[in-house]
């Protein structure tokens, strides 16, 4: 018996065990972008009253609202990138 690559047969696709919906990823990946978005231009600070004013020169420590949105812009990043890595692994 000829081995499937001989024979011109395309070779199912393994599974790794883990049953996921590349729709729900894809989904929650858009999700997330969008927040991460958002929540970095919440971050901006600066002298002007728009939102993309000029940003400051001086360091300062965050407090309060602005520690939170710092602390969350890196934990939407890591999300964000586990989630990348996991939609291209399992399409």
């Amino acid at each position: 018996m000829l081995p499937d690559v001989l024979c011109g047969m395309p070779r199912p696709r393994r599974n790794s065990g883990v049953p996921m919906n590349s729709n729900l990823l894809s989904v929650l990946e858009i999700i997330i972008a969008v927040t991460l978005v958002v929540v970095i231009l919440l971050q901006v600070r600066g002298s002007g009253t728009t939102l993309f004013g000029q940003a400051e020169s001086s360091f300062r420590t965050r407090r309060g609202i602005e520690r939170f949105l710092f602390r969350g812009t890196i934990v939407l990043a890591g999300m964000f990138t586990v989630i990348a890595v996991l939609t291209a692994r399992f399409n």
